[in-house]
């Protein structure tokens, strides 16, 4: 029956999905990213540069004079100029973001 308790131990870790995002400022992240390497965030700021076509996006999400790259897929409804915020997994590798949510603000 132990197996069976471990089984089952595995499949809810499994449904659980990301932990929960911890809110955080750029400056934070910049001062201290080690930190947050592989970590879920949220940040919030407004976007700059936004490139990209189709389903792939990138843009720079800037505040307080600090700045990150951030990597969006499907549909994005931000703008140049709109504050928005952001929950992703944050790489220190590229120092980038690559976005779960993008949500106006």
């Amino acid at each position: 029956m132990t197996w069976l308790r471990a089984l089952s131990l595995l499949a809810l870790l499994a449904v659980a999905g990301p932990a929960a995002a911890q809110a955080v400022s750029l400056s934070v992240l910049a001062a201290n990213p080690v930190r947050y390497d592989h970590r879920t965030v949220t940040v919030t700021g407004t976007v700059g540069l936004v490139e990209g076509a189709g389903g792939s996006w990138s843009f720079t999400l800037i505040d307080g004079g600090v700045s990150i790259r951030v990597l969006a897929t499907g549909g994005l409804r931000a703008r140049t100029g709109d504050r928005v915020e952001v929950e992703g997994l944050f790489k220190l590798v590229g120092t980038q973001l690559e976005a779960f949510r993008v949500t106006p603000r």
